[in-house]
Order: C-alpha cells, then sequence, then structure tokens
C-alpha cells in the first residue's frame, strides 16, 4: 500500500533517474572506434572513423576526425615560453602518443565540440584498460593544469552541417 511518505520517496527517486539519464544522453556521442593518422602534440590527433553515410547507396564511409584529449594538456611543441624541460616533454608526449595510437584501433568515447570544432573524448589505445589520459599522467608528461578539483565543464554544440 502507497502512503504519502513512500509516494514521496518514490517520486524523488524517478526524478533522480530522469535527471541522470537526460544529463548522460545530451552530454555524450556513441563511442566510435578510430585509426590513427597523425599528431601534432600530446593532447591532439587526427583519426580516421568508420560512419554511417548520409550519401545514397553507400551504408558507411571514412571521417576525418580531429581529437582533443578530455581534461589534459601537454606541453605545446617549440613554444618559445616554455623552458628546456617543457619542450623535452612536449617531444616525449607527441612520440608516446604516436607510438600508442598507431599500433591497433583506438577507442574513442566523444563528450562533445569545442569551440574550434575538435571532438573531445576519452580515448583508450588498442588493447589498453588505461586511458591515454592516465597514461600521460603516469610518465609526467602533462603540464597539470587540469585536476580533479578543476574539471572542465562540457560545453555542448551540436554537428551540423
Amino acid at each position: 500500500k502507497l502512503n504519502k511518505k513512500n509516494m514521496k520517496q518514490l517520486l524523488i527517486i524517478i526524478l533522480q533517474l530522469a535527471v541522470v539519464c537526460s544529463v548522460n544522453a545530451q552530454n555524450y556521442y556513441p563511442q566510435l572506434d578510430g585509426t590513427y593518422i597523425e599528431n601534432y602534440d600530446g593532447d591532439t590527433f587526427k583519426c580516421s572513423v568508420l560512419v554511417v553515410s548520409e550519401k545514397r547507396g553507400v551504408d558507411f564511409e571514412r571521417k576525418i576526425m580531429t581529437i582533443r584529449l578530455l581534461n589534459v594538456d601537454t606541453y605545446e611543441i617549440n613554444k618559445k615560453s616554455q623552458n628546456y624541460e617543457e619542450n623535452k616533454k612536449a617531444f616525449e608526449a607527441k612520440k608516446l602518443v604516436r607510438e600508442l595510437l598507431e599500433n591497433g584501433k583506438i577507442e574513442i568515447y566523444p563528450k562533445y565540440k569545442d569551440h574550434y570544432g575538435r571532438f573531445v573524448c576519452e580515448v583508450y589505445p588498442s588493447r589498453s584498460l588505461e586511458s591515454l589520459k592516465q597514461i600521460l599522467e603516469s610518465k609526467n608528461l602533462t603540464t597539470g593544469k587540469y585536476t580533479e578539483m578543476k574539471v572542465k565543464k562540457p560545453r555542448i554544440i551540436y554537428y551540423q552541417k
């Protein structure tokens, strides 16, 4: 038998579930498998993905995506304001990312598109249980710009032709 107290608790649970479901559905694209193409630095790279085609008579087509790692910042390549150690870390991050991504399928979990049109994603190299973010942080190749207390809030921009 549902009394007022039980009805109120049930309503609260339903509202909480609705909020969680709507937030998750809004902010995330489907998981993709990519093939590495190139990277300029340690936190941005290009890959090709197989997607459902919008062309008539074609089921799938390859698209090139520019990926920015979620909440990861590596040092810039040849930035004059950086010291020798930071420039060295920039090249090490670039090399490590290339080595990890060029050896098989990349698991890509897009979260949103940034103002440059890049997909901001969680990325897992082929056959890895650790994300690219975790690997770069464990090797001390990030700037530390993003911390657990300062996680970047997603800015949702829907892709339109």
